[in-house]
């Protein structure tokens, strides 16, 4: 069956059985359109072309641009190429991710195709073999375009040799070009930007240190609960008691993620029936009992209250909240992830984001393109020197300048392009989410040093036991298939209440019969498939 005619039957069903045979068409085979052009595309082009990019456009950073069209980047790419890109927009991106899955099914349907797509976060999860999308005239094989026509690409290739396991496929074909914006992420050691927040003025009033050990956290919370009165000491996320941010920075410290990871053998593990997680959460339901935990909604409104002294949070708390707080000494600080023993290493992270994956940032180019090959040759344009210091940073000497030490500081005249502060000025310009960029210039350039020392502190948990995520391991047909008829990812999510409830209730009487149940909807199989996954992904 055509992936058309298959796309057609879906779309008249529910989005659960939508979502299950959008997976089922993918199975193995080793197909590809044969080359139209052998030969590498001399750029600017003589005559003007035009492909058109189906791709989300986020206002968030750049309100004052309608398009990627009006943007300077891209403004500076079409002189430099004389290729013209018309960006297709999903018209429902402002209402949910859901109705953006279902427009780009509808198109797949009716054939009304883009050149070129990138996924983000809002069409069918491809966590299986995806090589049957070429045979069923969906996307280009590339591999013989990105051999001819993507020098800049494979130069990268050549540096991060790991990209590669990110793209191809189990028979070794290329379906999409993955976004590298954190190509050091690679080493495992690359600054992350969101951790545990706790507020530094509470802490000097009670001439306290910010915690390091999970006893120095029970002693500052429960500070802030019976000397300062505050009510709610720690604030966890609705969802976090699980496999939420804040429950994952916690139970670190005892060996494992609440979700996939490497276990000290360095096999593929599942943290939540592990016993580390008992020591959680037998430990965060002691805090729940004696008040020192409020689970809900965190608004920033309470963030800037005295009635909230810690929670997961990211830069934007460190480098903004205290501007708006009507305490004259709010002051909060990132603190590092707990350990049990003063001076223990942490090697899992709650926020680990490795490089490129199928579910955000890449580029396919679809069957209906007419001209594969310079489509694959506007892509690689986004991977030069130039593209990668202009989507950074900018145009030296107008935004930037550097020094003899090749230093960057960013100018007055950008840094106070937006009223607003100087962060919309420098995002709204410069910081696109694109292909290859230096992801942490805010960080490093625009954010002062209370953010830099935040991002130190969490930054010291390393990541050489997380694993990538689960969208770019790709797995056989057989695994795919058993993946499939286990279910066991939806499942998964409904049982980590089971460990909410414990921890609320403050009663671990249930965990030998979670931890049963969880073997029962077969979580040792599922565990089994990501090792082949993960063996296929070192090995590719």
């Amino acid at each position: 069956m055509s992936a058309k005619k298959t796309i057609i039957r879906v779309l008249s069903v529910s989005a659960a059985v939508l979502m299950l045979v959008a997976l089922a068409l993918m199975c193995s085979c080793n197909t590809y359109k044969p080359l139209t052009n052998d030969e590498p595309i001399k750029l600017p082009l003589e005559k003007e072309r035009t492909l058109s990019y189906w791709v989300a456009f986020d206002d968030t950073y750049m309100p004052d641009y309608n398009s990627y069209a009006d943007h300077p980047f891209f403004k500076r790419l079409k002189e430099r190429t004389n290729i013209n890109i018309d960006f297709v927009v999903p018209s429902v991106s402002e209402i949910t991710i859901p109705l953006m899955r279902e427009e780009w099914m509808m198109r797949i349907a009716s054939g009304d195709l883009p050149d070129m797509v990138s996924h983000y976060w809002f069409v069918p999860d491809f966590t299986v073999s995806i090589d049957e999308l070429a045979e069923e005239e969906l996307y280009y094989e590339l591999s013989d375009y990105v051999s001819v026509q993507m020098e800049n690409f494979n130069n990268m290739r050549e540096e991060y040799a790991d990209i590669d396991k990110l793209m191809y496929t189990p028979f070794n074909n290329i379906l999409y070009i993955p976004q590298l914006t954190g190509v050091e992420d690679l080493n495992k050691t690359a600054p992350v930007t969101m951790g545990l927040v706790i507020r530094k003025d509470f802490l000097d009033e009670l001439q306290m240190d910010v915690p390091v050990t999970l006893d120095d956290w029970h002693e500052a919370l429960t500070a802030f609960k019976i000397q300062l009165g505050v009510e709610s000491p720690l604030w966890i996320g609705p969802m976090d008691l699980g496999v939420g941010f804040t429950g994952d920075a916690f139970v670190s410290c005892y060996g494992n993620s609440l979700g996939l990871y490497l276990n000290e053998d360095g096999k593929v593990d599942y943290g939540m029936i592990k016993e580390g997680t008992r020591k959680y959460a037998e430990m965060m339901g002691q805090w729940y009992a004696e008040g020192l935990v409020t689970r809900g909604e965190l608004t920033r409104a309470i963030k800037l209250s005295d009635n909230v002294g810690a929670w997961g949070g990211s830069i934007d708390d460190i480098a903004n909240l205290a501007a708006d707080a009507v305490n004259p000494h709010y002051e909060v600080v990132g603190a590092p992830y707990p350990v049990v023993n003063e001076g223990d290493k942490i090697d899992i992270r709650a926020d680990y984001m490795p490089i490129g994956n199928r579910e955000m940032n890449c580029i396919y180019v679809c069957q209906t393109c007419d001209e594969p090959a310079l489509a694959c040759k506007w892509i690689d344009q986004l991977f030069t020197d130039q593209s990668y210091e202009e989507a950074s940073y900018g145009i030296e000497g107008e935004d930037f300048t550097r020094d003899a030490d090749g230093n960057i500081k960013f100018t007055d005249s950008l840094l106070n392009a937006d009223p607003r502060s100087p962060i919309y000025g420098v995002t709204q310009r410069l910081y696109l989410g694109s292909m290859w960029a230096d992801r942490d210039v805010l960080v490093k350039y625009v954010y002062g040093e209370a953010v830099q020392n935040a991002v130190a502190e969490w930054s010291k948990a390393t990541s050489e036991r997380n694993i990538i995520r689960s969208t770019s391991i790709q797995f056989s047909q057989t695994d795919a298939e058993m993946l499939a008829q286990l279910g066991t990812g939806e499942q998964i999510f409904w049982k980590q209440f089971m460990i909410r409830d414990m921890i609320v209730n403050s009663d671990m009487s249930t965990w030998e019969e979670f931890v049963q149940t969880m073997r029962d909807i077969g979580i040792e199989e599922y565990v089994e498939i990501y090792q082949n996954g993960w063996d296929n992904y070192l090995a590719s």
